[in-house]
């Protein structure tokens, strides 16, 4: 009997040789098809900031990065790729050379945030969102960032202005209307409403930034494809 059991032991571990990187690989695969995404960079340094627009725009995955300053230079940190072939490596390389960011995949989109704290403005909680008849990300993002809460919050927090970047989706002349982004959101942050966005086109990248220094102090959005 002893012997039955063991031997019986022994074929139940074999069948599961591999709990834990089953466990692992249990990511959803389009986080990982976007993550193994090629990506060409140029072989000299970058800061932060390029390597991270230029690695998301050679993907073509969509992405989003939240930036803060303040009356120090921004950080010079230099991104060296190493052994660069997918965007993973691209990331990996950024957290190392500074590690004042972190990097997630939050719903197919690939952030670039602060290490310590996402911006206040950015956490701010919606309760509802419509893009209505916007066929352009620029058209959504004045109605996003025209919501009373959101302008409350902004006041809150002591922006004296907002600066409101260049669009996704110009559309050329003579070319037929692109279609309505059919954004519709419930109870979600600013953070993942701007992901939302950068979702419907299925490329592109959002940039936030919040400059804080002395008798400035406001805040910037743009769009880029």
């Amino acid at each position: 009997m002893r012997c039955k059991s063991l031997a019986t032991l022994v074929l139940l571990l074999g069948a599961f040789p591999f709990a834990g990187h089953q466990q692992q690989a249990g990511k959803p695969e389009a986080e990982a098809e976007l993550l193994m995404r090629p990506v060409k960079l140029p072989s000299s340094p970058l800061s932060v900031n390029s390597a991270f627009q230029l690695a998301m725009l050679s993907s073509g995955a969509p992405g989003g990065e939240a930036l803060t300053e303040g009356c120090a230079e921004p950080s010079d940190s230099a991104v060296r790729p190493q052994n660069v072939g997918t965007l993973r490596d691209v990331l990996e390389d950024i957290v190392t050379a500074d590690p004042e960011y972190r990097w997630e995949v939050k719903d197919g989109v690939v952030n670039l945030i602060p290490s310590q704290r996402v911006p206040d403005l950015l956490t701010l909680r919606i309760s509802a969102f419509d893009t209505g008849d916007a066929t352009s990300v620029t058209t959504a993002k004045t109605f996003l960032f025209g919501l009373p809460e959101v302008r409350k919050r902004a006041a809150e927090l002591g922006f004296d202005q907002a600066i409101y970047g260049s669009g996704l989706g110009d559309v050329a002349p003579g070319a037929p209307p692109p279609p309505k982004l059919n954004v519709r959101l419930q109870d979600v942050t600013l953070l993942e409403a701007l992901n939302a966005l950068v979702r419907a086109h299925e490329h592109g990248l959002w940039m936030y930034r919040e400059i804080h220094c002395n008798s400035t102090n406001h805040f910037d959005i743009k769009f880029t494809e």
